[in-house]
């Protein structure tokens, strides 16, 4: 259905905090994907392009919409509602503490997917009589609202884990990010541990 959201209500008037936790072990970015995200179907997988000359991309930012704040809106631009630009807006409307130690040059927020139809929201491009007809089944923009991530810095080595958290110490679901941390180190520490594949040693002739 269009412009859905799930799996839950926004923290409303209460302040959230960003909180973070540091690995300092660097696993594989595809083995982190394969045994936390790979399931999910609203999992990501941004790479940063942004890197010095002769280096790999420096972050790698892996997540899905699985904790109780992230939200889901799949925008359908023939249905009679606001555009995918308001409810971006309204996605990032909720007050967030950023702490200043943070150590990454990410802090969650929203992740679009936009497809081509956007341009008639955009730029007030009408649409030909046809134009129904040719409409893709997937939807015009898929915008998540990320509340946990998981941030492979290649450079440093290290690996961040990112969640939005009520401040409330009584809030449920500061408790359930905070078991999602300890659930996770746990899980990036026996990746790390774990060996993975390396290109094979080439044959002798």
């Amino acid at each position: 259905a269009a412009d859905t959201l799930q799996p839950g209500p926004p923290c409303g008037a209460d302040r959230l905090r960003l909180e973070w936790r540091r690995l300092p072990a660097e696993p594989p970015a595809e083995a982190i994907f394969g045994a936390l995200f790979a399931n999910s179907p609203t999992a990501f997988w941004l790479d940063t392009s942004i890197r010095p000359p002769a280096q790999a991309a420096r972050y790698s930012v892996l997540g899905d919409t699985s904790g109780p704040l992230a939200r889901v809106i799949e925008h359908d631009v023939w249905q009679p509602c606001a555009t995918a630009a308001e409810k971006i807006r309204q996605l990032l409307a909720q007050p967030v503490d950023i702490p200043e130690d943070l150590p990454c040059d990410f802090s969650l927020g929203v992740i679009c997917a936009l497809g081509y139809e956007l341009k008639h929201e955009a730029t007030g491009v009408p649409r030909g009589q046809n134009h129904r007809s040719r409409k893709s089944p997937h939807p015009d923009a898929l915008v998540i609202l990320a509340d946990r991530a998981v941030v492979v810095d290649h450079a440093r080595g290290e690996t961040i884990l990112l969640a939005l958290c009520p401040a409330a110490e009584s809030d449920s679901r500061r408790r359930e990010q905070h078991k999602w941390f300890a659930h996770t180190e746990q899980a990036l520490q026996n990746i790390a541990g774990a060996p993975h594949p390396t290109d094979s040693p080439a044959l002798s002739p």
